[in-house]
């Protein structure tokens, strides 16, 4: 199943939380503390990120979480707009590379209910 990926800029990341988890009647499944955001519904796969070099509630860009993606890839369409697709467990390696920690992160995707939610395991007290 494809689902649409909304990345966004922000330089009010704690607000943003906030907002956003009202606005998808749900908690970030996975958050670094003034850093990064990502929820995934049903049908959005949405990510927030403080990125210096984005205009703060800019698109950062657009994609497809698609289970059937062989690898990840980029593209600009028409307008200048970057699409990427990947799979879940491509951007689940993505966010480990963000970590930057000492200790490898763990992050496994576990199905229920059509839902999948990440669990992540032996972060250190200084990602949050």
């Amino acid at each position: 199943m494809k689902k649409l990926h909304i990345a966004i800029s922000t330089n009010k990341m704690e607000e943003t939380v906030k907002d956003y988890s009202i606005r998808l009647d749900m908690e970030p499944c996975f958050f670094i503390s003034n850093e990064y955001a990502l929820w995934r519904t049903d049908a959005l796969n949405v990510s927030v990120r403080q990125d210096p070099t984005c205009t703060p509630g800019e698109l950062r860009h657009l994609g497809w979480e698609d289970d059937s993606a062989p690898n990840f890839s980029k593209e600009e369409d028409v307008n200048g707009i970057t699409w990427e697709r990947f799979s879940a467990q491509q951007q689940a390696n993505e966010i480990n590379d963000l970590l930057e920690l000492s200790t490898k992160v763990k992050v496994l995707i576990n199905q229920c209910d059509a839902k999948r939610t990440y669990y992540l395991n032996d972060i250190q007290d200084k990602v949050n």
